[in-house]
């Protein structure tokens, strides 16, 4: 009976078989029922704050690349993809930069991006993202002044550079809750005369029999996210020297393994090369 009594009162029941007749087990049972209300009130809300959690996932690549477009512009090259089962939209992406200069202070900079704004992006596709170095104040920061940058001018933003924010708002349209998420990348993350790879690749489904293909499916191959070519393999010891980012000088020194394409000369690996790429990591 005792049992069932605080089982009505926890669950405010209450059917009036058992009830109390002194004061102690009023003052119990009253007790009992409001911590039933509570209980009850918070489990449901985490039940539906789960429920109602945003699903969307979005992942950024790993690096950022400096590229060479067709048309001689020096880009920075940022890139994610949405793993979500479902199209995300109203993406919106922010780029900021802190530069070390001379002195040792840091300047903090707005940079503006091409593309910065999107209605929709599909599942398992990628968001490609520019900021054009030619005339940013990113380059003017550390004294780079030319029009084209040689890789000198790349190496010497990766330098002075502490890191950059890559900020990105979007609407999970299942819920219709708005995103926020953030990628930072520091020096070691930047990758000078690259260019990314392309995510996407052909599955033969069906063949003709003459052995051409027939029914061709097109993939987006997440596991190249952080892929990329090196358009300027060759790198002299001087610029090697005065390297400071980790992902350069294992590029330069390791053969060049993220490199693919014909005409690219692939250096061997040397016992000196190897003891500076350990140095030059570990620093």
């Amino acid at each position: 009976q005792m049992f069932m009594l605080s089982l009505h009162s926890y669950t405010t029941i209450g059917f009036g078989s058992v009830y109390p007749t002194c004061d102690l087990p009023n003052v119990l049972l009253g007790t009992e029922q409001y911590l039933g209300i509570i209980v009850n009130a918070v489990l449901g809300a985490v039940v539906v704050a789960q429920c109602f959690r945003p699903r969307a996932r979005l992942r950024f690549a790993d690096v950022a690349v400096f590229s060479i477009s067709d048309d001689g512009e020096c880009l920075l090259e940022m890139r994610l993809i949405n793993e979500t089962r479902y199209a995300v939209s109203n993406l919106q992406a922010k780029l900021r930069g802190v530069v070390t200069l001379e002195d040792g202070s840091n300047v903090q900079m707005e940079l503006s991006l091409r593309g910065p704004m999107t209605a929709e992006l599909a599942t398992g596709m990628a968001w490609p993202l520019t900021h054009r170095i030619n005339g940013s104040p990113l380059a003017k920061a550390v004294g780079v002044v030319n029009d084209t940058p040689s890789r000198e001018d790349l190496v010497n933003i990766c330098e002075h550079m502490f890191f950059i924010d890559l900020m990105v708002e979007v609407v999970d349209p299942l819920y219709l809750q708005t995103l926020h998420l953030q990628r930072r990348y520091y020096r070691f993350d930047l990758v000078s005369f690259a260019k990314f790879k392309t995510m996407f690749r052909q599955e033969i489904l069906s063949e003709h029999e003459d052995g051409s293909p027939a029914k061709i499916r097109i993939i987006s191959d997440h596991s190249l996210l952080n892929s990329y070519i090196d358009l300027d393999p060759q790198v002299s010891d001087e610029v090697v020297k005065k390297m400071s980012t980790g992902a350069d000088v294992r590029r330069a020194w390791e053969g060049n393994e993220h490199s693919e394409g014909a005409g690219l000369n692939q250096p061997e690996k040397t016992a000196q090369g190897q003891d500076m790429l350990d140095v030059a990591c570990s620093s």
